[in-house]
């Protein structure tokens, strides 16, 4: 039937749990919640799609959806350098942090530690060129025939399950971050997708301020840095993001989503 139509959506989830950092006894840091959550992900989408197949199946008019779980890719020096300090990045690659900036990061130095920081990284920059190269092929179709009718674009989405490490700076890392994902994310498809995306915009919803990316993008406003945060739960110096938002303590679930809408 020619006036049918099915919109269909990908889904890629990138996930960085196979780089495993051996941490101390009784380590505050809760390195299981990335499989965890990965494995949830994956019993809710199988759940999902046993329930909704056949009714995809019998009503064309649905919009169908693809999910794909990939492994984080680790970041490159070159897309870090996008970002972060050239001796910095070789500082930490290598082992050479001091014991105070070690402390700062909150993750002893470890070949496994440099896998997961940089997979943290790999993965938010890999989501986000995923979707940017399927919104490149799509508006290159429709350059080449421009006069065809063209079907109802396909949404495209990506996610990492890991990462958020917003406290990162230029040249030091803080906060159990010790890259900033977001920040080299966006730089790197500002100069890779130039014809698809001019702008960005940051919605950072950590109980942390994003204090890090509000640094990194002070002066570009390319990157507009959004940070919703609790007024008392500051660990660091606090930093000007493009709008900052304090919540209190023991806000409820009501005023924190009528305060984001």
């Amino acid at each position: 039937d020619a006036n049918v139509h099915r919109r269909s959506s990908s889904l890629k989830i990138f996930y960085n749990d196979v780089y495993e950092v051996p941490l101390p006894p009784n380590h505050r840091f809760p390195m299981a919640k990335y499989r965890q959550t990965r494995e949830l992900l994956q019993q809710w989408i199988t759940a999902a799609d046993n329930k909704h197949s056949n009714t995809a199946t019998n009503n064309s008019n649905l919009e169908t959806s693809i999910v794909e779980f990939q492994v984080s890719p680790l970041a490159t020096v070159a897309e870090l350098e996008t970002t972060h300090c050239p001796l910095y990045i070789q500082r930490y690659l290598n082992g050479d942090m001091t014991a105070d900036e070690q402390r700062n990061v909150g993750f002893p130095w470890s070949k496994e530690s440099v896998d997961r920081s940089l997979s943290s990284t790999g993965g938010t920059v890999a989501a986000a060129c995923h979707v940017l190269d399927q919104k490149r092929q799509q508006k290159q179709q429709i350059q080449q025939s421009p006069s065809e009718r063209q079907p109802r674009p396909a949404l495209h989405w990506a996610a990492h399950v890991a990462a958020g490490t917003h406290h990162a700076f230029y040249n030091r890392g803080e906060g159990f971050s010790v890259f900033s994902d977001m920040a080299v994310a966006a730089n790197v498809v500002l100069e890779r997708y130039a014809d698809v995306v001019q702008r960005i915009l940051f919605i950072d919803l950590d109980v942390h301020q994003g204090n890090g990316n509000a640094v990194l993008f002070q002066n570009k406003p390319q990157v507009f840095t959004f940070s919703v945060h609790c007024r008392a739960n500051y660990f660091s110096q606090k930093e000007r993001s493009d709008l900052d938002i304090e919540l209190p303590a023991g806000c409820d679930d009501a005023t924190y989503l009528m305060t984001l809408h």
